[in-house]
């Protein structure tokens, strides 16, 4: 037994330390810097202070931008269940040859950059795009109109990114449902609509879950998209940690910022983690 976890500790040993430099050492400077006293001349001094929270404290725009974050983050899971549990009903039930053709249509867009992509909703989105010329077309508007600049368009922009995340664990779990438990609970004189809630929903769950984890911490950390889709009136916590970072050069604030906007995170994800747990556990009662 000795030899044995001495082996199974050499084999994980390469692993650690590798996540050790990539992963807790990174974050632990960013805790550092942090805590230190912000310099214009030497980008931060080694002074101990908390300036830099009770500063993020006080002020209402930085609590402004990390609810605007949480906000879009949760309105963008939402959207992404709605419109991804569809389609993974349909590749998870499709027998068609081109199952595999769809199932290949929804993991494409992942082959091609975010930054590519969000130019690609600049495009649309913009007084002379795609969009605003239907609309103009069909008489709904009098003149070209932008949605660039708002909130619509950030949610838009990572809705559209990030739905193969929620469309490929929803298929996973939906696989695994069996398709006799529905046809017995519409034989005994359930609607689709209660087979659905009783049956295929509450046996998703974990699926959901997962996708929806993926999409949230995902649309929490997104940068590309808010940069270019939001502008300076829509800024979420990742454009508000680069602009202090690398524009201001406030290396303290940003840290400071970076480790709250973790801090918040991982309280979401819990509460969410707890909620699916809960819900669970109604489910097998």
């Amino acid at each position: 037994m000795r030899s044995r976890r001495k082996l199974g500790a050499l084999l994980l040993a390469p692993a650690g330390c590798w996540v050790m430099f990539l992963g807790i050492a990174p974050l632990a400077l960013v805790v550092y810097l942090s805590l230190c006293k912000y310099s214009p001349g030497s980008l931060y001094l080694r002074t101990f202070t908390l300036e830099n929270y009770l500063r993020f404290i006080r002020d209402p725009f930085y609590w402004g931008v990390v609810w605007r974050t949480l906000r879009i983050s949760m309105i963008s899971t939402i959207l992404c269940a709605l419109l991804g549990y569809p389609v993974a009903y349909h590749l998870a039930r499709s027998r068609s040859r081109w199952k595999g053709i769809l199932t290949f249509l929804v993991v494409v867009p992942l082959m091609v950059g975010t930054v590519v992509r969000t130019y690609g909703w600049l495009i649309l989105l913009g007084s002379e795009g795609i969009i605003s010329r239907v609309l103009h077309w069909l008489h709904l508007i009098r003149e070209p109109v932008s949605f660039l600049y708002t909130e619509g368009a950030v949610v838009t922009g990572i809705v559209g990114v990030l739905l193969p995340f929620m469309v490929m664990p929803l298929t996973s779990s939906i696989q695994k449902i069996s398709v006799f438990e529905e046809e017995a609970a519409i034989i005994l004189g359930a609607s689709p609509a209660k087979t659905f809630a009783r049956v295929v929903l509450p046996r998703s769950l974990p699926g959901l879950t997962s996708g929806a984890l993926l999409v949230l911490t995902l649309a929490l950390g997104a940068f590309a998209t808010p940069l270019f889709l939001g502008g300076p009136k829509h800024t979420m916590a990742t454009v508000l940690i680069w602009q202090q970072m690398l524009a201001v050069m406030n290396w303290p604030l940003g840290s400071a910022t970076s480790v709250l906007v973790m801090l918040v995170t991982l309280v979401v994800v819990g509460a969410c983690l707890r909620l699916a747990h809960s819900l669970q556990r109604a489910r097998r009662v």
